[in-house]
């Protein structure tokens, strides 16, 4: 929508206490919830129920205390605090990220200078190329930790796995890798 020859975007919602169910059958078209804004749009104590695309909570948004069933994660934009959320899928983080105490599928980081801590990961974590200078600290994970890019922080995680590498570097050089169990 235009507003005085500008995009007017989502920006300043609170998505609270709400349950949301998507369709039975996940679909290619379908997600959860789209924020496309700005930012700083808050959702807190939400309940979501979808086997499909996530939920998006954009840039400088917050998603606190919400659980993700059917399969469903969550993702983010930049700037983002993403704390206390239960989900069965991906949770996918943006650049700048504040992620703590939540329990995911897997996870995904995205975007540089991200900052992940306390956090229960059921399967794989992928740090991507462009993610530079995340710190990963003090997470439970339940797969490998890949690593595609530089000067990362690895520090004080328990990564269990049954397969050849608990910590995958690739062939990245400037990371620190201690403490790891």
């Amino acid at each position: 929508m235009l507003k005085n020859g500008e995009l007017e975007l989502n920006d300043h919602n609170n998505f609270t206490n709400c349950y949301v169910k998507g369709p039975e059958e996940s679909s290619g078209i379908c997600i959860l919830v789209q924020n496309m804004g700005s930012g700083h749009n808050i959702f807190e104590n939400n309940t979501f129920v979808y086997g499909g695309t996530d939920l998006n909570v954009g840039n400088y948004g917050i998603a606190k205390n919400n659980t993700l069933v059917g399969g469903c994660g969550l993702s983010t934009g930049e700037n983002s605090v993403i704390s206390d959320n239960i989900m069965e899928g991906e949770l996918s983080v943006g650049a700048n990220a504040l992620v703590y105490n939540n329990t995911a599928g897997k996870l995904k980081v995205s975007g540089k200078d991200a900052y992940i801590s306390d956090n229960v990961i059921n399967g794989t974590v992928t740090i991507a190329t462009k993610a530079t200078n995340t710190t990963f600290v003090k997470n439970n994970v339940s797969d490998t930790v890949t690593v595609n890019s530089k000067n990362n922080h690895i520090v004080e995680n328990n990564v269990t796995v049954s397969g050849d590498y608990a910590i995958d570097l690739k062939k990245n050089t400037g990371n620190t890798v201690t403490d790891n169990y």
